[in-house]
């Protein structure tokens, strides 16, 4: 082995944190752990990971949930593309795989969700095979020992990295290999204040020798974010003593997909009340139901990925029960929390103590 891999290996030995999915070489729960942990934080994702697998403890559970209820499971970690993905991917695997995750490459790299990372993660840690895996740590460690100045976003220069974390792999160690480069990045080589003074690879790490650890990995430009405006309605009446709210499931192709959150009208720009209420979108929400508006409105600034938006909720109550529509669902006040709702929305339910 590489003095860097011999290094690697002790200081993960001395230093790994005591994790549930490393108790485990499961596939189905190393693979719900990757997944969990490629947007979210580890001290965040790991009671999200503990109460996933409570839920759904094996493949088969997952593939015949219903979609709301993995959604509604993986409220608040957001990216929620991946629990889509994952639920649609458990089905294949069930199908497809007699529910037996695959343990080669070219199956796993097929299914929706699992791309070459995930993917050798799977291998590796659960079926100790030699795959690398190239994460944000990774390539930040391995960009620092080699000195690569270059723009991470390039393409080449991922596979110039990865060929680097194959060369280096302990073969027959390959999942603890993966886990300790992944683990060093995120302990040790951090982005920001790096332990350098006390890092066992400081004579070969060749930023730390050119006094370049700061700028190393060159920073990705920042992606440009979308600005959207929303105007939520947040609609009430009481029918037969009883408080109902409007939801409305969300069936676009757009952020969100098949969760709930409130009737909305989106305008190009900040738009008051009145200019909204003169448009054909108000009068299909509304028809001719007298309203009421209560309050203020609310708002909120709410970033995504690449997604800017600008959201005003608004506090009305109806005369009458509204037409209902594929999307637009009357739920009593009481039984808000037992469905799938973005963090945006959650936020504001909240605030009008609908939500705890």
């Amino acid at each position: 082995m590489s003095f860097f891999t011999n290094q690697l290996l002790a200081w993960y030995k001395q230093n790994k944190r005591n994790l549930p999915w490393r108790k485990t070489n499961d596939p189905y729960k190393i693979w719900i752990s990757e997944i969990i942990l490629q947007q979210t934080r580890i001290d965040q994702g790991t009671g999200y990971y503990l109460d996933f697998i409570k839920t759904f403890p094996d493949v088969r559970s997952l593939a015949k949930a219903q979609t709301e209820k993995v959604l509604k499971q993986w409220q608040g970690l957001g990216y929620y593309s991946r629990a889509r993905n994952l639920h649609q991917t458990a089905r294949d695997i069930v199908n497809h795989y007699n529910g037996q995750i695959p343990d080669t490459y070219e199956k796993l790299i097929q299914l929706k969700g699992i791309g070459d990372y995930t993917a050798g993660a799977i291998l590796s840690i659960a079926f100790n095979k030699p795959y690398p895996v190239v994460d944000g740590n990774v390539i930040r460690v391995l960009s620092r020992i080699y000195g690569i100045t270059q723009s991470v976003s390039d393409a080449a220069i991922i596979k110039k990295i990865r060929d680097y974390a194959e060369e280096l792999m302990a073969k027959k160690q390959a999942g603890d290999f993966n886990q300790a480069l992944m683990e060093f990045g995120a302990l040790q080589c951090k982005p920001q204040n790096p332990s350098c003074t006390d890092c066992p690879m400081q004579k070969i790490c060749i930023a730390y020798k050119k006094n370049r650890v700061g700028v190393i990995p060159a920073k990705k430009p920042d992606t440009k974010l979308q600005k959207r405006f929303l105007n939520y309605f947040l609609i009430q009446y009481t029918s037969r003593k009883t408080e109902i709210i409007y939801l409305r499931k969300r069936t676009e192709n757009d952020i969100w997909k098949n969760m709930y959150d409130l009737p909305c009208i989106e305008t190009k720009k900040k738009t008051s009340l009145k200019i909204i209420m003169e448009g054909k979108e108000w009068t299909e929400l509304f028809g001719d139901c007298k309203i009421t508006t209560e309050g203020k409105p609310t708002s909120y600034v709410h970033k995504l990925s690449h997604q800017s938006i600008e959201a005003v909720f608004y506090k009305i109550s109806i005369s009458r029960a509204l037409k209902i529509t594929n999307s637009l669902k009357p739920v009593s006040a009481s039984r808000i929390h037992t469905f799938p709702i973005p963090r945006l929305i959650e936020m504001y339910l909240v605030s009008q103590k609908l939500l705890k």
